[in-house]
């Protein structure tokens, strides 16, 4: 056998397949002839390969296609493979703690059972990710702090029980510039999380997006004294960010159903354009996010009780990116390493 740093890299072998997986596992160690600066992250990536392979999940290895039941030393290569990686992860969290975050995210997304522990600073993540959560739960959900709105927050619900139907089906009838599209959004889900995260004005309700860019809903109380709820397009990158997309939640539910009919219409409406909105669009044009109105109080005297729940998921929301912020500074990365959807 042969023993680096207190690793068992090679196991006792019977076949000249199995001298060889050895080998290469002894090759990828620790202070192995590829466990040297600027190899460790592809030694490292072979080596979960082999595992996976010798678990019976892969059919291939270090480059080599084979059949684990017809390697007689499975077991034992499994058990070194397995020894390596462990003394990668206790490497990493004195080198390299990032790195040893990634591999611990690698292990889990391939499902590999290596019997090591969630790094400390990805459990204190996941706490304020949870707390985060919580809070943001406590507000409700978006659509009930419509309630003030009956008639809008039905439409809503209606309109999001079409979550089914993809809104690329929609685009043909939309009459947006050629480099507006809402094909690639996907619709969002009925929680202060997925509002709060998009950092959109305190007046607008998210319900699909991609890459930065909305269909929001704009919830104003001047708008809604008038009877306009439009649905507008958020582009986050030019000025002006808004622009109009269907005049209510009913002509966009209308146009959807429209669409995914078996016998779509040529043309369907996406509605009229009125002076309200119209207005809207041109003052909101050429004003900075910043200067907008985040006051919730004042929004909820104004009635605005969606705005001011909004401003207040908002305030939730980046308090704990702060939080987490300071905890991806600790570790040494701008952003965080490989976050896993169930953290969210």
């Amino acid at each position: 056998m042969i023993g680096i740093r207190g690793i068992t890299a090679a196991p006792m072998v019977k076949s000249k397949t199995g001298e060889w997986i050895a080998g290469k596992i002894a090759e990828c160690v620790p202070g192995g002839v590829r466990g040297q600066p600027g190899m460790v992250d592809a030694a490292i990536s072979d080596l979960l390969v082999a595992f996976a392979f010798l678990e019976g999940k892969r059919s291939q290895l270090f480059g080599m296609t084979a059949q684990v039941n017809a390697i007689p030393e499975a077991m034992e290569l499994r058990a070194s493979c397995m020894t390596a990686i462990q003394g990668w992860f206790r490497e990493l969290s004195k080198s390299d703690p990032a790195s040893q975050v990634v591999l611990y995210q690698k292990l889990r997304q391939m499902k590999l059972n290596l019997g090591v522990s969630e790094p400390e600073i990805l459990t204190k993540a996941r706490t304020l990710i949870s707390e985060r959560n919580q809070a943001l739960e406590q507000l409700g959900r978006p659509s009930m702090a419509l309630a003030a709105w009956p008639e809008l927050q039905k439409a809503v619900l209606d309109l999001r029980s079409l979550a089914t139907i993809p809104l690329k089906s929609a685009q043909k009838y939309l009459r947006l510039p050629r480099d507006l599209s809402v094909a690639s959004f996907d619709w969002l889900a009925d929680t202060w999380l997925d509002v709060a995260s998009s950092g959109l004005d305190p007046e607008c309700l998210p319900l699909a997006g991609a890459d930065g860019d909305y269909l929001v809903l704009y919830v104003s109380s001047e708008l809604l004294a008038g009877r306009d709820s439009p649905l507008l397009y958020y582009f986050h990158e030019e000025d002006p960010p808004l622009t109009f997309v269907f005049d209510s939640c009913q002509t966009a539910a209308t146009v959807l159903r429209a669409a995914s009919s078996k016998t779509p219409k040529k043309e369907t409406s996406c509605g009229r354009l009125t002076q309200g909105v119209e207005r809207l669009l041109s003052v909101r044009r050429g004003k900075p996010r910043g200067e907008l109105e985040r006051d919730a109080d004042r929004y909820e005297g104004a009635g605005n009780h969606f705005a001011a729940t909004h401003i207040r998921a908002g305030a939730v929301w980046k308090t704990y990116e702060s939080k987490l912020r300071g905890i991806w500074t600790e570790l040494g990365v701008a952003h965080p390493p490989l976050i896993p959807q169930d953290f969210e």
